[in-house]
């Protein structure tokens, strides 16, 4: 478990939901093909930068050093959709 400089039980669950509202905008504003193409790393180093901010305005001792996307897929209701393209 992740225990922040104040944290407690808490802590990773506050940091988790930073991370995946960081997430969903970047993926509001994102068509799925990026996610899925070698632009990936380019929005996985948007969402470290972007969660840091988000985390500098609260007292949490946490360094951001990056974020990485190790799957990506499109959401299970359009899989065979997508696949067919």
């Amino acid at each position: 478990p992740i225990y922040l400089l104040r944290g407690g039980p808490d802590a990773e669950r506050m940091l988790r939901a930073e991370l995946e509202g960081t997430l969903r905008e970047l993926a509001a504003g994102h068509p799925l093909e990026t996610w899925l193409s070698a632009a990936r790393q380019t929005l996985e180093e948007r969402a470290a930068a972007e969660l840091r901010e988000r985390l500098s305005r609260m007292p949490v001792g946490v360094a951001v050093v990056g974020v990485r996307l190790l799957e990506v897929h499109p959401p299970r209701p359009v899989v065979g959709d997508y696949r067919a393209v």
